[in-house]
């Protein structure tokens, strides 16, 4: 087992711990309702196969946490990720992505939602020198908090969301260390609950946070900061609209994107 699996699978273990006792606070706190749903739910961590992925690349995306429908049961009790992953590269030829293989939609075949397909145009063309499996299956990708529900907001229902999304901030903290990426891009803006607005609360080191206009009513906001004390160039952090009703077309939001980009 090399460094990044290790690494990756020493996250998977030590994130499942804090997921049971996040259910057990819910229990012995009297919420067995929330407890139920958070156990149902399960969790997810990388989008990507982090055997390939959580290493130095040129980007890092990240979404606020995973869906899920309440009546979808993603408890899989996979114990040893590594298995996992390993069997899904060897089934499928290539290392596996959520936006290739997962299934999103009840009514789509795996792969072809919009918000899967605007995700790999996005890597795609900020790649811009490989083919778009490669960029999308070979870029680090993962949300800010781990612990699914069937949309954001209902983050919220959990009486200790905030302490949920600090036990995360943990572990990006260490991916961002191993991968050193060149831009972040944020999957989702929404002033207090999406993954640009708690990632510029971390990371914002004083800079001003500034937009690129994409219509009438999106833009693309962005910032520069230091991962570490040696961090040179700078990292850019960019906000864009949600690819799942982004309310713009992904041709407009990537010509945003450069023109922050290029400045």
């Amino acid at each position: 087992m090399n460094d990044t699996t290790k690494s990756a699978c020493f996250a998977e273990s030590m994130f499942r711990a804090q997921f049971e006792l996040s259910v057990d606070e819910l229990r012995q706190s009297g919420r067995h309702d929330l407890a139920d749903l958070m156990q149902k739910r399960w969790y997810s961590i990388f989008y990507n196969d982090p055997r390939h992925t959580l290493k130095k690349g040129k980007l890092y995306l990240i979404g606020l946490n995973p869906g899920g429908a309440d009546n979808c049961d993603y408890n899989t009790g996979k114990a040893n990720m590594a298995e996992w992953w390993e069997h899904k590269e060897k089934r499928e030829g290539k290392p596996y992505s959520a936006y290739y293989e997962g299934e999103w939609s009840q009514r789509l075949d795996a792969g072809q939602s919009p918000h899967q397909k605007n995700v790999r145009r996005l890597l795609h063309h900020l790649w811009n020198d490989v083919s778009k499996e490669t960029a999308t299956r070979y870029t680090f990708a993962a949300n800010l908090c781990f612990f699914r529900t069937p949309n954001s907001k209902m983050l919220k229902q959990y009486p200790t969301w905030n302490k949920l999304l600090e036990y995360c901030w943990t572990y990006h903290e260490r991916f961002l260390s191993i991968v050193q990426p060149e831009i972040i891009i944020c999957n989702g803006y929404t002033e207090g609950l999406s993954s640009f607005w708690q990632m510029r609360r971390k990371l914002d080191q004083g800079s001003t946070t500034q937009c690129e206009t994409i219509n009438s009513v999106r833009k693309v906001k962005w910032f520069h900061t230091k991962l570490n004390d040696c961090d040179e160039p700078r990292t850019l952090v960019v906000g864009i609209p949600h690819l799942s009703r982004p309310c713009a077309s992904i041709e407009d939001i990537l010509a945003a994107v450069d023109r922050v980009i290029e400045r």
